[in-house]
């Protein structure tokens, strides 16, 4: 018994080693990683330019220089009320405040960045991992080989480990806007915070890439799982934003448990300046598990 499970924990790694030189080869890998580099490098931008124009209010109120490169001024600001509320705006609960004012700014950004578009690149990526092999018919010589579980779950680690050095490749990205776009910025302490949030953020993205992965078994064509699979965050948005609304209330004592259900329930608890994050990771982990095995009932009795 003990045998045969390590036997298909050794096939799936087989597999997903399989995967990313595959991604590689086909240069999938480098879209994902392109992709999230050029929305973090934008949306870093876009911080960067909030900043500048909080930065030049500042600089005419205290009647000193303004800068075309925001940064020098952020000790100041850290004590106006208009900045703080900007921080107090992204962070889940106010007792963070403090340890958020003293992170690198644009790491915040970064955080939230990913926050918002992570679901659906993992979602749209994932929604590739089996549809196309099933359409050319070439994943039967892998389940040959050995079986239908130990296949998808080599492709979902494989898959997560991709997605896991997109996010370290729009690290880069965001740490070099901050020492390019902005002045006095700590180049150590950006890159580790960066670095600390990349775990927290990989497990965010497990849900929405298990939802993927489960749509490509459902169909052999690559753009209507991606549909299937960018429909599905959506709506899991759209009914996390309602169960958390007022409109709620008409469900009862369903709505808890019903939020529950969905990942974004963990989302901001990934805010935390301890090690508080580790549970609610740990339960999107779970979350990503269940998301990829909803399908494979389905995906057991198809004929390959």
């Amino acid at each position: 018994m003990a045998g045969g499970f390590f036997v298909s924990v050794r096939d799936a790694l087989v597999v997903a080693r399989f995967h990313l030189m595959k991604a590689v080869r086909t240069r999938s890998a480098a879209v994902l990683s392109i992709a999230l580099l050029v929305v973090h490098m934008g949306g870093a931008w876009v911080f960067t330019e909030i900043l500048k124009a909080m930065e030049n209010s500042a600089a005419t109120a205290l009647r000193v220089p303004t800068t075309d490169r925001p940064g020098a001024m952020l000790d100041v600001l850290r004590d106006r009320e208009d900045f703080r509320e900007l921080i107090g705006g992204l962070l889940p609960d106010p007792s963070l405040m403090e340890w958020a004012l003293n992170l690198p700014y644009l790491s915040i950004g970064h955080f939230w960045i990913a926050l918002g578009t992570l679901p659906f690149l993992a979602a749209a990526a994932g929604a590739e991992v089996l549809s196309g092999d099933i359409k050319n018919r070439s994943l039967r010589y892998e389940v040959v080989r050995t079986g239908r579980l130990e296949v998808v779950a080599g492709r979902f680690v494989g898959q997560a480990l991709l997605v896991f050095l997109a996010v370290l490749v729009a690290n880069a990205g965001t740490w070099v806007m901050a020492m390019v776009a902005m002045v006095e910025q700590p180049a150590v302490a950006q890159m580790s915070t960066l670095l600390s949030f990349t775990p927290r953020l990989c497990a965010w993205s497990l849900p929405f890439l298990g939802l993927g992965i489960a749509a490509s078994m459902l169909t052999a064509n690559p753009n209507t799982a991606r549909a299937l699979a960018l429909g599905g965050t959506v709506g899991s948005f759209i009914g996390w934003g309602f169960l958390s609304s007022r409109e709620a209330d008409l469900l009862g004592a369903f709505a808890v448990p019903l939020r529950q259900l969905l990942p974004q329930s963990q989302m901001l608890a990934l805010w935390d300046a301890g090690m508080g994050w580790l549970a609610p990771a740990g339960i999107l982990v779970v979350f990503g598990v269940v998301t990829t095995l909803a399908a494979f009932p389905l995906f057991l009795r198809r004929n390959l």
